[in-house]
C-alpha cells in the first residue's frame, strides 16, 4: 500500500507550511463573509471574524528517488477543499509543489490573506513528510516537496530541498491573523507545539477566551507511525467540521472538539497504528484562544427541473429545506444539494433529486445502434418510450454501495473484487440488499433517525430520470462513451465509438467522472437493483411508476464492467431472480425526502 512516509507530530508544522501554496480564487469562493461567534445561552457575540481562507496543499506526483507517488491525495485535496467551501471558507488551492514554487507561495499566502487581525486561516497538507535527527541530535520534521530526493537516496539533495519544521514556527508567528489552524495529513516529528494531554478532553464552551490569538495543529498521527494514503484521517477531519464532532451540540465545532473526534476515530479504524495529535503553539501570546467552526445551516431549493441546469438552480433557490434526521452533515455545491448518511465510520452521500418530467425508453434509432453494436432486437423492444411524470423529489445515493458501507452495516464482503473498500459491493442479490435496507432502517429508528419514509432502492422510474440527469441521448455523456467516462468493455463500442479498454474488473467508486447532476457510475462499474418487478411499460403516459403488482425477476441497472457499451445505456433493462447473485451485479440507495421524524 503507498503510503505518506515518515514520523507525525510535526505534521502540524508542516501542515502551516503548506498552507502558503496557491491558486487563483474564483469569485465563488471570497473567504471575506463575516463569522460572529454566539455564545448559545445568552446570545452574546464574543468573537467577530471579518474573513476566513484555507489553503489546501497536496503533494501527489513525487519525481525525486525515494519518494513514491501518492494517488490518493488528489481525493483528499477535493474533498477537503470543498468541505471547507461549505464551511465558509474561501478557499486555494496548490498542488505537486517543488521546492522552488513552495516558499513564494507561502509568503504570497501570507501576504495575501495572513495579516489581517480580524481573519482566521486554515492551513491544510496532504503529502510525504520526513523525520531526521540532525548533526545537533535534534529529531527534526520536514515537509517535502515533489522535487527532493529521500535521505536514504540522496542526503546533500535532501538537505537542500526539504523544509525544515524549524520554519514552520517562524511562519505560524509572521502571520497576524488572529486564529490559525494548521492540519497535516502526513507523517513527521518536532515539538513546535505542545501536545494536548489525552486526558484533556472536555470541549471548551464559547467564551470571550475564544477571541484570544491562537496557533493550534492537528497532526494525522504520531512520530514513527505510517499514514496509508487512502486516508482515514481525512475522512474524519471532513465529517467533523460538518458537525459531527461538535460533541456538546452547541452549535459551534471547536478545534479541540475535532481533534477528539478525529483522533477517536482515526484509531480506532486503524486499530491504533495511527493516534493523530493535536496542541497549539508554545508561545503563551499565542495558545490561549479556540479555533471553531460553525456547525452548517440549512439549505435551499426550489421548483421541479426538466434538465441538468434547472435541476442546479431547483437546488439553489429560496425555500429552505432542512437536514434529514439521517444526515450526518449537508451542504450545496456545484451538482445541487448533497446529504451524508453515516454508519459505522462509512459515509454514503445522498443526492437531492427534484421531481419532474422526462422520456423514458429510447428512440428506435437507438435501438437500430444497440443492435448493430450487438444486441438481439428482443432485448431492446421492451424500451418503449413512454412521459413519466416523478410528483415527489428523492434522495440517491451519488454512488454505488461501496464493500467498506456494506461491511460496516451487515459484516463481511460477499464481493469477488476485493483489495480497496470503496470498490462497489457486488455478487448480492436482491433478497440481499433488502437485508442491507432493512438494517439501516432499523439502525437509523432504533436511534430516533427515522419514524417515516425508509431507505429503498430506486423505482426503474427514478433510477433512469437520475441517470439521465436531464439529457435525452443515449448515455448522460451523450451519443456514445468510452472508457474515461465509464467502466465497461471496450472492446464492444457504440455509436461509432472506437474499440477502447476493457479493464476486466470493478474500479473504486467515483474514479470517473458524474453525471450533471452529481451521480457517479449510473452506466457502468456494477449493474444496480432496481424495487421494480420486471414488466411491459405502459403505451402512454404515467405519474410515480412503480412497476406491476407481482412478478416472477426483478429489474437491475445500469450495465457493468463485463458487457459492452450498448448494454451501459440510459433506457436498457436488465432483469433476474430475486436471489441472483454474480460480480458485476450491486446496489445504490434511494430515500424519500420526507424520511425522517
Amino acid at each position: 500500500m503507498t503510503s505518506r512516509t515518515t514520523n507525525m507530530s510535526l505534521l502540524a508544522a508542516v501542515l502551516s507550511l503548506s498552507a502558503i501554496g496557491l491558486v487563483a480564487i474564483p469569485a465563488a469562493e471570497r473567504g471575506d463573509v463575516p463569522l460572529s461567534v454566539v455564545e448559545p445561552t445568552t446570545s452574546r457575540e464574543v468573537a467577530r471574524f471579518s474573513e476566513s481562507w484555507a489553503l489546501v496543499i497536496g503533494n501527489s506526483a513525487y519525481r525525486a528517488p525515494g519518494y513514491g507517488p501518492l494517488p490518493g491525495v488528489a481525493d483528499d485535496v477535493q474533498a477537503v477543499a470543498e468541505a471547507l467551501r461549505q464551511a465558509g471558507f474561501g478557499v486555494e488551492v496548490k498542488t505537486d509543489l517543488a521546492k522552488a514554487d513552495l516558499s513564494p507561495a507561502i509568503d504570497g499566502f501570507i501576504d495575501r490573506h495572513g495579516l489581517v487581525d480580524s481573519a482566521r486561516l486554515l492551513i491544510y497538507y496532504a503529502g510525504h513528510g520526513e523525520s531526521r535527527t540532525r548533526s545537533d541530535s535534534k529529531r527534526v520534521g520536514y515537509l517535502i516537496p515533489v522535487d527532493c530526493p529521500s535521505p536514504g537516496k540522496d542526503a546533500q539533495g535532501f538537505k537542500q530541498k526539504a523544509l525544515a519544521m524549524d520554519q514552520i514556527e517562524v511562519l505560524a508567528k509572521r502571520i497576524e491573523a488572529r486564529h490559525a489552524l494548521f492540519v497535516m495529513d502526513s507523517c513527521f516529528a518536532g515539538t513546535i507545539f505542545k501536545v494536548r494531554a489525552n486526558a484533556d478532553r472536555i470541549p471548551p464552551a464559547i467564551s470571550d477566551r475564544l477571541a484570544k490569538p491562537v496557533r493550534q495543529f492537528l497532526t494525522a498521527g504520531d512520530d514513527g507511525q505510517t499514514v496509508p494514503d487512502q486516508s482515514i484521517f481525512r475522512r474524519y477531519f471532513v465529517r467533523g467540521i460538518a458537525g459531527e464532532a461538535d460533541v456538546n451540540h452547541d452549535g459551534w465545532v471547536t478545534a479541540t472538539e475535532l481533534a477528539t473526534f478525529v483522533h477517536d476515530h482515526v484509531t480506532d479504524d486503524s486499530h491504533g497504528t495511527q493516534t493523530p495529535r493535536d496542541g497549539k503553539i508554545q508561545d503563551v501570546a499565542l495558545n490561549e484562544g479556540e479555533f471553531v467552526f460553525k456547525v452548517g445551516t440549512p439549505v435551499a431549493f426550489e421548483a421541479s427541473p426538466s434538465s441538468a441546469s434547472a435541476h442546479k438552480a431547483a437546488t439553489t433557490g429560496a425555500a429552505v429545506l432542512s437536514k434529514p434526521a439521517w444526515a450526518t452533515s449537508m451542504g450545496k455545491d456545484g451538482y445541487g444539494i448533497w446529504a451524508d448518511l453515516t454508519l459505522g465510520g462509512e459515509v454514503q452521500r445522498m443526492r437531492l433529486i427534484k421531481a419532474g418530467t422526462f422520456t423514458m425508453g429510447s428512440p428506435q434509432s437507438e435501438k437500430e445502434a444497440a443492435i448493430a453494436a450487438g444486441a438481439k432486437p428482443e432485448w431492446v423492444a421492451p424500451e418503449v418510450e413512454h412521459k413519466v411524470t416523478l410528483t415527489q423529489d428523492f434522495w440517491l445515493g451519488d454512488s454505488e454501495v461501496t464493500q467498506g458501507f456494506w461491511s460496516s452495516v451487515i459484516g463481511g464482503y460477499p464481493s469477488r473484487f476485493t483489495g480497496d473498500s470503496q470498490r462497489p459491493v457486488e455478487q448480492v442479490s436482491w433478497d440481499d440488499g433488502q437485508g442491507l435496507l432493512k438494517k439501516i432502517n432499523d439502525l437509523l429508528r432504533s436511534d430516533g433517525l427515522m419514524s417515516s419514509g425508509e431507505f429503498s432502492f430506486p423505482t426503474e422510474a427514478q433510477w433512469e430520470y437520475a441517470c439521465r440527469a436531464g439529457t435525452t441521448t443515449a448515455f448522460s455523456f451523450g451519443a456514445t462513451i468510452t472508457p474515461e467516462q465509464v467502466n465497461y468493455d471496450g472492446s464492444g463500442p457504440y455509436g461509432g465509438a472506437a474499440e477502447g479498454l476493457n479493464r476486466s474488473e470493478t474500479m473504486k467508486v467515483k474514479s470517473l467522472p458524474a453525471n450533471a447532476w452529481g451521480l457517479h457510475d449510473m452506466h457502468g462499474n456494477v449493474w444496480e437493483w432496481c424495487s421494480d418487478w420486471h414488466g411491459d411499460y405502459p403505451p402512454s403516459a404515467v405519474t410515480a411508476p412503480i412497476g406491476p403488482a407481482t412478478g416472477t425477476v426483478r429489474v437491475y441497472r445500469g450495465g457493468g464492467w463485463n458487457f459492452g457499451a450498448w448494454c451501459n445505456r440510459a433506457a436498457n433493462r436488465g432483469f433476474g431472480a430475486p436471489g441472483e447473485r454474480h460480480d458485476g451485479l450491486g446496489l445504490r440507495l434511494c430515500a424519500p425526502v420526507l424520511a425522517g421524524p
